[in-house]
């Protein structure tokens, strides 16, 4: 009976534990930055101004801004709120979270997941947009169905 409590003690302990908040917050690492639409590399000059840009348009907050270094904070209500560190380069950037109070780990990747895709957007449309830097490719213009080779 004392081995049936103890057990019964310690899994409840255990339920309390990983349901409190708990868990663990995923970051974006590495997450590669491809030519924008337009077929342009981006500069870091206008990676940052896009990182800076997805962060505004998610309801996020600059808390500081350098070199290839962006710090975010995002605040939900009274209470909860996460701070992450965006650090980038003209290949790739990477989320971390710093601090976060009263969120549970799930929740917070998933605001940091939802940050990472605002990143993608913004970089998607970055840059140039005439084609400066890489000459586009010029699509195929066929008159007819004749002219259309099978």
């Amino acid at each position: 009976m004392a081995r049936f409590l103890s057990i019964l003690v310690v899994s409840f302990v255990l339920a309390a534990s990983l349901s409190c908040g708990g868990g663990r917050v995923r970051g974006v690492r590495s997450e590669p930055i491809r030519t924008n639409a337009f077929g342009n590399a981006l500069s870091l000059d206008e990676v940052r101004q896009a990182v800076v840009r997805a962060v505004a348009k998610s309801n996020w907050t600059v808390r500081a801004q350098e070199g290839d270094r962006v710090i975010a904070y995002f605040e939900r209500g009274r209470r909860a709120s996460l701070e992450v560190e965006i650090l980038f380069d003209s290949y790739a950037y990477s989320i971390e979270p710093i601090a976060r109070s009263h969120l549970k780990g799930k929740k917070a990747t998933q605001w940091i997941r939802n940050l990472s895709r605002r990143i993608q957007v913004e970089l998607t449309y970055a840059g140039p947009r005439d084609g400066s830097r890489v000459a586009p490719r010029e699509p195929e213009i066929y008159d007819s169905e004749e002219d259309i080779e099978e």
